[in-house]
């Protein structure tokens, strides 16, 4: 089997090709997106925008799988929304098309729990109407809607979506798990909140288990998403409390009791995936 992976320098990326190097009967293809000159490993870097030339070299590969990770995250998105669109949602599609074209059986795509939002009380299941606000899940939604139409027109190609939620690791310098993990009395992490700010945490390595069973696992529809989470809402009280007991923690409680609610409802990851994430915290 071939494996075409995108975004390969990225924190996921680089997590991503480390378990496909340690998979046997996988040729495994890497590139990322680069306009800089900084090409920092030996992932085949270039610009992902230019579509004559992300044509030409998924045409060369011929993968029988694409993951497709590169994306712009976060606050980025605000600073280039150009670039957003461009990355994750114009590449995103022509992979698709490319893909299509070229017989490649399927593509596996990291989305975000971002797409919902989050206001919820209870675990978000994957038919869940989305109503993210973010310029990020912005991107990812009209991302998977093009993907669907990819699908419907093309004779072979399924997708896969997962969207992924809370992800840390060591790596994963933004996520509030890290932060804590790191913070000093000069540097306190803002906590917005105790008891009705909820997150679902899933680390790296289940997020990896995920999307390496998507490669070969037999789907109930051409077109599948879904939820990347452990399915167990934490606080923000409960993840001090986890946290502290590895470490004093440094933190600062700012503002008036957020409520915020996200978590997953793994129903579907633990039925077509066999996914069965650890819990970490």
């Amino acid at each position: 089997m071939k494996v075409l992976v995108t975004g390969a320098s990225g924190r996921l990326g680089r997590a991503v090709r480390r378990r496909l190097e340690s998979r046997s009967g996988v040729e495994a293809v890497f590139l990322r997106h680069y306009t800089d000159g900084s090409r920092g490993d030996d992932a085949f870097a270039f610009d992902m925008t230019d579509m004559p030339r992300l044509h030409s070299v998924v045409s060369t590969a011929r993968p029988d799988v694409i993951i497709h990770l590169a994306s712009i995250t976060g606050l980025a998105c605000d600073n280039d929304p150009q670039l957003a669109n461009a990355i994750n949602v114009e590449v995103t599609i022509a992979l698709a098309g490319i893909a299509a074209e070229l017989g490649t059986e399927r593509i596996v795509f990291t989305s975000t729990a971002a797409v919902y939002g989050d206001g919820y009380r209870e675990p978000i299941h994957e038919g869940t109407p989305l109503r993210g606000a973010s310029s990020y899940a912005s991107t990812k939604q009209l991302a998977e809607r093009g993907l669907v139409k990819c699908v419907e027109t093309s004779a072979n190609l399924s997708a896969v979506v997962l969207r992924i939620f809370n992800l840390y690791g060591d790596d994963f310098t933004d996520s509030v798990v890290q932060k804590l993990l790191t913070s000093t009395p000069d540097q306190p992490v803002r906590i917005h909140g105790l008891d009705r700010f909820v997150r679902d945490y899933v680390h790296v390595d289940d997020v990896v288990d995920a999307i390496m069973a998507c490669v070969d696992a037999e789907l109930t529809a051409r077109h599948q998403v879904i939820n990347i989470g452990t399915g167990v809402p934490t606080s923000n009280r409960a993840l001090l409390e986890r946290l502290g007991e590895r470490r004093e923690l440094y933190f600062d409680l700012v503002g008036e009791e957020r409520e915020s609610y996200s978590c997953a409802d793994i129903t579907r990851a633990a039925d077509i995936l066999d996914f069965a994430p650890r819990l970490r915290l």
